[in-house]
């Protein structure tokens, strides 16, 4: 049963095949037209579909070809092939009218139609002109992320649009050059510039205008730029080779256009990573290392008395890119450091809280060890710190400080505070040690007084020094000192008193009984013109500059001189119990020693100033003058010498505008001050008549 309809379904199937097959069998230049598509037929090979315009067999494929073939399958069965015109190539006549739509009669030699022709509009359409670009110009190089104006000229001719002129300019910018994919025919409108702002870098860029009237465009010729990355393009590099040996890497580097900042860029150190040594040739990078199994290293050794260290290296990896451990350091120098600061210590208790102002800057001092510092010259930075390499060594370590250099320079007096120790010791490398040293700083003239009341118009200033302290016993560190019979003295002033009237010695006082007030004087001004008026009262001798002092009281107990101009050279020392009054209408210069004996009374009274020579080291007596000046010795004109002797004052000074101190003593000046003012009673107990006065001074109290 099954046999049966498979064969009733094979028959079924030819039977429908023979309705659409013509067997085509030696059908020689014949197109056969009554189907769309034509089939071959061979009795032994069943059916083979060819398409149209195919028209004979081919046994040896089974498929149909172009030309007569001999099918040998058979006889040719009735109707295979009809008889048929072979067409000839279309040829058409004249259209019957230019414009505006005509026909034309066509034939392909079998048979003949008529076509419709030239149905354009009898209006031309025109193209516009093209546009000239200005600017930028061929070439040029641009930014990335910057705008730039892309500018052309105006078109003047725009030509027609049969169906009514939309005229535009629209621009093309191309990276690919084949398509406007940066800007595809954006359109201006009539605006002849365009805004373009590049998005990445392209060393070729290309951009173009095309008018546009609607129906006809121009294109205007073609101009090309540079978009130019802020930086090179640097791909990451390459994977390291996994084996042990050498291996390498690389990575290249890309410049759009411009200035090629890969060389730059690859010769910089800081681009080329630790991992290994960078080589470049062009712009390609090469990093090459040694993959290798590091080398075994043992710890190192203790610093030797030849402040050298060891180890040993051994090899793992078979010497891998030469000798490791010919690479390795494995005898090496010792280096420590040691670091700290030079200070003033004046004014400190310990070394904590070093303030920045107090250290010494830019001052030499030596260390000295087996071995020269490395670093030599010793000396502080510009803030006061130190910091010097060392030679260490466990045998050898110990290193210790010399500072006459900075002890001669006049900064410092000598070593307040070794504050860790007075040497240091290193023994290992890279061992830092810290070695703070504070000093007695050199203190400027001062002065001090004994026994006497101080007073200041405008306030007064006296730096005690700190170094007091280093006197045995400790000296007393007061403004005014007690005399022997303990007469204590009061300072006051007209102004209200400064922070530093006394320095920054933080013991500094006034006095033992801090007796101290804040009163401006409103007395009587007991100056030159008050004695002048007072002196007409007495007998007076006529003095002038270099002329002998004869003293002669006629036995009324004092004699005063009296000198109308300056006076150069005075020295006078009365003796026994000479009363001597100098009144002097100018200046006066103090060129020698003066000294009063107990009994005897010496006052100087001048109009200008009282200068005390640098050589005077001692003045007996009342000074009074609108200044006085005890300046400093100073020979080449550069500054105080500061080398000048302590000025001893025994009496009373009176300045009425102004007392200058100016001596200094340099090292000196810190254990004893270089003007020192005693109060004498006995000179007031020894006054004479014209100097005695009797003053009253009423103020109304309102209770």
């Amino acid at each position: 049963m099954q046999k049966i309809i498979i064969t009733f379904l094979l028959f079924f199937l030819l039977f429908f095949l023979f309705i659409r097959v013509v067997r085509a069998y030696q059908c020689a230049n014949w197109i056969c037209n009554d189907w769309p598509s034509y089939s071959c037929w061979c009795e032994d090979e069943g059916t083979v579909e060819c398409g149209p315009g195919y028209y004979a067999c081919n046994n040896n494929e089974n498929c149909c070809e172009v030309g007569p073939v001999e099918c040998p399958c058979g006889t040719k069965p009735s109707g295979a092939c009809e008889s048929c015109c072979v067409p000839e190539a279309t040829t058409c006549d004249a259209c019957s009218v230019s414009c505006g739509g005509g026909t034309q009669h066509c034939t392909d030699g079998c048979s003949g139609w008529d076509e419709a022709c030239n149905t354009q509009s009898c209006c031309t359409n025109t193209a516009p002109n093209a546009a000239t670009l200005s600017s930028p110009a061929n070439g040029t190089q641009i930014l990335k992320g910057v705008a730039t104006a892309l500018d052309w000229s105006d078109v003047t001719a725009w030509g027609t649009n049969c169906a009514g002129n939309n005229n535009k300019y629209e621009v093309c910018i191309s990276s690919n050059q084949t398509s406007c994919n940066l800007a595809n025919y954006v359109s201006t409108g009539l605006t002849s510039q365009y805004s373009w702002t590049p998005a990445k870098a392209d060393n070729y860029v290309t951009w173009s205008v095309r008018s546009n009237n609607g129906a006809l465009t121009t294109s205007s010729v073609t101009r090309d730029l540079c978009v130019e990355a802020t930086a090179p393009t640097v791909s990451a590099w390459d994977a390291w080779s996994a084996v042990c040996g050498s291996a390498t890497r690389t990575r290249t580097c890309s410049e759009t256009c411009g200035t090629d900042d890969c060389p730059a860029y690859f010769a910089n150190p800081a681009n080329c990573p630790v991992a290994g040594a960078c080589s470049t040739v062009g712009n390609t990078q090469t990093q090459t290392r040694c993959t290798h199994c590091a080398p075994t290293l043992t710890t190192w050794g203790a610093c030797d008395a030849n402040h050298r260290r060891t180890r040993n290296c051994t090899e793992n990896d078979g010497l891998c890119d030469g000798n490791d451990c010919a690479l390795e350091v494995t005898n090496e120098n010792c280096v420590g450091t040691i670091t700290g600061s030079l200070f003033d210590a004046s004014d400190y208790t310990s070394c904590g809280g070093i303030a920045m102002g107090d250290k010494y800057k830019n001052q030499t001092f030596n260390i000295t060890g087996t071995w020269p510092v490395i670093s030599a010259p010793v000396n502080t930075d510009s803030v006061g710190n130190y910091s010097e390499s060392v030679y260490a060594s466990t045998v050898n370590p110990l290193y210790t400080y010399n500072y006459s250099d900075l002890i001669n320079s006049g900064l410092a007096a000598g070593v307040k505070f070794q504050c860790q120790s007075a040497s240091v010791t290193v023994t290992d490398q890279a061992q830092t040690v810290t070695k703070d040293t504070g000093f007695w700083r050199v203190y400027g003239g001062w002065w001090q007084a004994v026994g006497g009341n101080v007073y200041g118009d405008d306030g007064i200033k006296s730096e005690i020094p700190s170094s007091l302290a280093i006197l045995i016993p400790p000296a007393e560190m007061s403004l005014i000192l007690p005399t022997a019979g303990n007469r204590r003295g009061l300072l006051s002033y007209g102004v209200t008193r400064p922070a530093n009237m006394l320095g920054t010695n933080p013991n500094a006082k006034v006095s033992t009984s801090l007796w101290e007030k804040e009163s401006k004087y409103g007395g009587q001004v007991y100056d030159w013109d008050f004695f002048d008026k007072r002196f007409n009262l007495f007998a007076k001798t006529t003095w002038s500059d270099g002329q002998a002092i004869n003293y002669d009281d006629l036995g009324i107990g004092y004699q005063i001189f009296k000198s109308a101009g300056p006076i150069f050279a005075f020295d006078f020392s009365p003796t026994g119990t000479q009363k001597a009054i100098f009144h002097v209408n100018g200046d006066l210069r103090v060129t020698g020693n003066i000294t009063v004996p107990s009994g005897a009374f010496l006052t100087v009274i001048a109009k200008g100033t009282i200068t005390f020579d640098q050589a005077v080291t001692q003045a007996d007596g009342w000074y009074v003058a609108k200044n006085i000046s005890v300046p400093c010795k100073d020979i080449d004109g550069n500054g105080c010498d500061k080398t000048d002797s302590q000025f001893l004052g025994n009496g009373t000074f009176v300045g009425w505008s102004g007392i200058a101190l100016g001596r200094t003593r340099g090292i000196t000046n810190n254990t004893a001050p270089s003007e020192k003012f005693t109060y004498r009673q006995d000179l007031f107990l020894n006054a004479p008549k014209p100097m005695r006065m009797y003053t009253k001074y009423y103020k109304p109290f309102v209770p």
